[in-house]
C-alpha cells in the first residue's frame, strides 16, 4: 500500500522530509499522513485549499463547460480585476472553488502564461493563518517569491511563490480571515 501527502515545494525550499516505506522499501523519501508534518515546526501549516485557477482564452466557452456541462454554480458575475489585468469567474465546489481567469491585456503576466503554455491549470491557492510569517519563512528557506510583500483584493491578503521554488507549480497563499478561522 502506498500513501503520501504532498509537501508542495517544501523539500525544494530546504524543508526536511521524513523517511517512510513504499511497498516495504526505505529507499524513497516521502511524508506519510501519520507522520509529523515538517511545516508544523516552522509555523507554516496551510489550513485549506482555497481554489484552483484555470487560465482560459474564452471565458464564455469555459463557463459553458464548467457551469452548464458540469453543473458547477457560478458565484456572482464575471469580475474585472484591472490590477491583475484579468477577468475572473468563480465556480463553487464544496469548501473551495475553481477560478477561471482570462487576461484582459496582451502584455500581462497571465497573457504571457497563456501565450506560452496555453489554456489550463494556472495555480493553486492555499490558506495560511499568518501570511507575513509564511513569506518570511519561505524567504529564509531560499524560495523565490513573486510578491515580496502581500497584495490585497476584496479585504483578502495574498502573495505568489515562483514555480521554480515549488517544483513547477505556481503557488498562491491567501491569509485566512477571521470568518474562515471560525469554520
Amino acid at each position: 500500500m502506498f500513501t503520501t501527502s504532498v509537501s508542495i515545494g517544501m523539500a525544494l525550499c530546504g524543508f526536511p522530509t521524513l523517511r517512510g516505506t513504499r511497498q516495504g522499501r526505505q529507499s524513497e523519501t516521502f511524508i506519510t499522513p501519520d507522520s509529523k508534518y515538517p511545516a508544523d515546526e516552522y509555523g507554516m501549516t496551510a489550513t485549506k485549499l482555497n481554489h484552483l485557477a484555470i487560465v482560459v482564452d474564452d471565458m464564455d466557452a469555459a463557463l459553458r463547460f464548467w457551469s452548464e456541462s458540469l453543473g458547477l454554480k457560478q458565484a456572482g458575475a464575471v469580475e474585472s480585476v484591472p490590477a491583475e489585468a484579468v477577468d475572473i469567474a468563480i465556480l463553487e465546489l464544496g469548501d473551495c472553488h475553481i477560478e477561471l481567469i482570462q487576461p484582459t491585456t496582451v502584455d500581462s503576466g497571465v497573457a504571457k502564461y497563456l501565450a506560452k503554455r496555453g489554456a489550463g491549470l494556472h495555480h493553486l491557492c492555499l490558506e495560511v493563518p499568518d501570511l507575513d510569517a509564511t513569506l518570511a519563512e519561505l524567504r529564509k528557506r531560499g524560495c523565490e517569491l513573486i510578491n515580496e510583500t502581500p497584495r490585497q483584493r476584496d479585504g483578502r491578503r495574498y502573495a505568489f511563490v515562483h514555480p521554480g521554488s515549488t517544483g513547477g507549480v505556481l503557488l498562491e497563499f491567501y491569509e485566512s480571515i477571521a470568518a474562515d478561522l471560525r469554520g
